[in-house]
């Protein structure tokens, strides 16, 4: 059996952060308590603290490598182990005791003015219109029920829009004067649109006008290119079936010279060894 005793580069790096944990947890100085230092020390705490998770991470990886492990090697992961466990109780209690009071920020409600009510002012009452009294018809005789009624009846219903004789033909000149007027201002700005519309569409005709122009120009120029090219493109066609012809020629008479060729070799060689064993038999 074959026991690899030389340690890994995990078992080193971990004896050497253990050792520096260590050295950190025995200093009394760094650990003691103050209000100036408080939130330092909680810092510390939790950096330490991430440092063993480091650590046991690194005993979990040099654990899973080694299948074969001396017994000096099995006491320092034990030990190691065991340290750990005792560091992270320190830091742990260290981090619940200078841990830092959370402090809820004051409410903002209460700072905030009330608003003042909205005043709400009440519509002024316009005067209502005299009332008209109802005349009621008299009452038809049974016997003549046909017979128009002696007395007029009148509508009942009383005229709801009250007339002021002072007031209302001056009235009338002046929504008459302010309705021609917008009328006038109403037609002098349809007629104004109405030109600026048709400006514009002269303007975008003669543009179209433009571009379809230019559109036959471009298309009667690439017409003649694609001429140009459908021509050098059939010359190239025809180049191409010329060569194809010319080269199956080429290549079966070169097959043929080859072939012959061979022939003439392995004539050769024959005759030759024949020769050769001709003349060792005699």
């Amino acid at each position: 059996m074959v026991f690899y005793t030389e340690p890994q580069h995990e078992e080193v790096n971990l004896a050497r952060l253990v050792r520096r944990l260590e050295k950190s947890a025995t200093n009394d100085e760094e650990w003691k308590d103050s209000e100036a230092r408080q939130e330092r020390i909680w810092l510390k705490a939790q950096t330490d603290l991430q440092k063993v998770k480091y650590a046991r991470r690194l005993l979990k990886n040099a654990e899973l490598e080694s299948e074969e492990v001396p017994p000096i090697r099995l006491q320092f992961r034990n030990d190691t182990r065991v340290k750990l466990d005792k560091l992270e109780s320190f830091l742990k209690d260290v981090q619940v005791r200078t841990a830092p009071t959370t402090k809820r920020p004051d409410p903002i409600l209460p700072t905030i003015p009330i608003p003042a009510p909205e005043q709400v002012q009440e519509p002024e009452k316009s005067p209502s219109p005299p009332e008209i009294p109802e005349e009621v018809p008299s009452a038809l005789p049974d016997d003549n029920l046909l017979s128009p009624p002696d007395v007029p009846i009148t509508s009942p219903v009383p005229d709801l829009i009250p007339s002021y004789p002072s007031e209302k033909p001056r009235a009338t000149g002046v929504s008459t004067s302010d309705t021609g007027a917008n009328s006038r201002k109403h037609l002098m700005a349809s007629q104004t649109l109405h030109e600026e519309l048709s400006s514009q569409l002269e303007q975008m005709a003669a543009q179209l006008k433009r571009n379809t122009v230019h559109f036959s120009d471009s298309l009667s120029k690439d017409k003649s290119l694609i001429e140009e090219a459908q021509e050098k493109i059939e010359n190239n066609f025809g180049f191409m079936l010329k060569e194809r012809i010319r080269l199956r020629d080429h290549r079966g008479k070169s097959l043929s010279t080859t072939c012959l060729t061979v022939g003439i070799v392995v004539t050769v060689l024959l005759m030759f060894m024949l020769m050769v064993s001709v003349i060792r038999l005699t």
